[in-house]
Formats: structure tokens, C-alpha cells, sequence
């Protein structure tokens, strides 16, 4: 009898952390992930807690200090505020998603300005008059 329990809990033991470990691939692929349009709290979803998260940044009760939650949370472009929680908050009861919440969040990239081997010619104006000093 005992024997049966020994292995019981050593079974227990394996299973556990068998699961454990098949767990640590998805979270290092979530967080590689692209980030989503209005997923405050990077969890792959934008529902009510990322509103709360919002809310716990802008009354300073958590640090946004990477930028990455603004990033992610900063639904109009004009820095995150409570209208961008509204924003979210409109999304969930289905309003409409002008905003693109939900989405992936498209990076910017940079461009490259090819330089030109021209040298600009100037123009004169027409109705540009010469000064004239005494």
C-alpha cells in the first residue's frame, strides 16, 4: 500500500512537471509575438483588464517607464489618456473600430531618403524686388 502511494506521488510529481515545462515554449512565443492594438497587459487579448491597466498607469499606480504599455495602449496617437481606455472600452460592447483595436500593431518602418546628385536651381520670384540701401 505504501508502495502505491509512493508511486502515485511521483507520478504526480512527473506530470507536473511535464507541464511545466510544455508551458515555458508558449510563453517565450508570446512574447515575441507583434504587439496588438490596445493589449495593455500583453496577454494576447484586449479585454477589460487592459483597460484596468490603463487606468493603474495613468493614476501612477504602475510604471510605464519602457514606453511599451503606451506603445501598445495608445489608441489615438495623442499619448495615453483616459479617452484610449474609453476607446478599448467602446471596442468591447462592439462599437464601431475605427481605431483598428484588436489588430496587430504595424512597426513603422524606417525609410531611406536616396541622395540626390542635383543641386536645387534657384528660382527668383517675380514680384521679388531688389532692396536698395542709401
Amino acid at each position: 500500500m505504501k508502495t502505491i502511494k509512493h508511486s502515485f506521488c511521483v507520478l504526480l510529481i512527473a506530470l507536473t512537471a511535464l507541464c511545466m515545462i510544455s508551458a515555458l515554449p508558449l510563453a517565450a512565443a508570446a512574447e515575441g509575438s507583434v504587439p496588438i492594438r490596445g493589449d495593455a497587459d500583453c496577454n494576447g487579448v484586449v479585454d477589460v483588464k487592459d483597460v484596468t491597466e490603463i487606468q493603474c498607469v495613468l493614476a501612477e499606480l504602475k510604471d510605464d517607464s519602457d514606453g511599451q504599455l503606451t506603445l501598445r495602449a495608445d489608441i489615438n496617437g495623442d499619448g495615453l489618456d483616459i479617452s484610449d481606455a474609453t476607446q478599448i472600452q467602446m471596442y468591447l460592447v462592439e462599437f464601431d473600430n475605427i481605431w483598428h483595436i484588436g489588430e496587430p500593431l504595424v512597426q513603422p518602418q524606417p525609410t531611406t531618403v536616396q541622395p540626390t546628385t542635383k543641386k536645387p536651381v534657384p528660382t527668383r520670384d517675380t514680384y521679388d524686388l531688389p532692396i536698395i540701401f542709401n
